[in-house]
């Protein structure tokens, strides 16, 4: 037997059959557990035991918050216990990237629609304007689905401080008026334990994309997690 033409033969299906198939097996989803979705903001707290500096880390938990949602109803942070959501930041009369990024929320909306454990949370930073009946108005533009995309409101000075020390996001009101607010345009993933889980520019199509297959993971793992208890 010519050994060097068996390894160059062997060696070759390895490369057009198995190794395809495997890559093939590996996107199907089998291969999602191997991945490991990322935890936001670890804040890590020492103390000194006798001799010896011991370390609390613990990933960052979005706060407790009250808001009122587009029907006018209260809706608390353990209302949504147990859920996935997809958060941004946002005002209706917003000339600029909020249109893009409710847009970006439809098709996240979309993609997870039959999911019920998924919420989109849009919660507006002009208070002030956006009333739970202009934020109907807005909704309706947008396809909103009541029970799956909420848009929320609330004191100003609490929605500001939710941004940027709950959520880690600007949300700058510096002038009167439309033109006076600032703020991000990213789209936060927390999962079922309120932990953050990632940011993506609401603006950027690939982002968004991104967010969606993260998020398709997270919910495959505590699929996983739940048939193993």
């Amino acid at each position: 037997m010519n050994y060097k033409r068996f390894s160059y033969s062997l060696l070759a299906i390895i490369i057009t059959i198995i190794l395809p198939l495997s890559i093939l097996y590996y996107l199907s989803g089998a291969g999602d557990y191997l991945i490991k979705i990322r935890k936001y903001y670890p804040q890590v707290d020492s103390t000194l035991s006798g001799n010896v500096m011991t370390y609390d880390t613990s990933f960052y938990t979005i706060p407790d918050f009250s808001l009122l949602n587009n029907t006018g109803d209260s809706i608390y942070r353990e209302d949504l216990h147990g859920q996935f959501l997809i958060v941004d930041f946002f005002f209706t009369r917003c000339p600029t990237i909020c249109p893009e990024m409710s847009n970006s929320m439809y098709d996240v909306q979309e993609t997870f629609d039959e999911i019920d454990e998924v919420k989109l949370l849009s919660i507006s930073i002009d208070s002030e304007y956006d009333t739970p009946d202009i934020l109907s108005k807005y909704s309706r533009k947008y396809d909103a689905k009541p029970d799956k995309w909420l848009f929320l409101t609330g004191d100003k000075n609490k929605i500001h401080n939710l941004a940027s020390m709950g959520f880690k996001l600007s949300a700058v009101q510096v002038a009167e008026g439309k033109d006076g607010i600032t703020h991000s345009d990213r789209l936060v993933l927390v999962d079922k334990e309120g932990i953050i889980r990632g940011y993506y520019h609401g603006t950027d199509d690939d982002e968004v994309d991104k967010l969606i297959v993260e998020l398709r993971m997270l919910i495959k793992e505590s699929r996983l997690k739940n048939e193993n208890l």
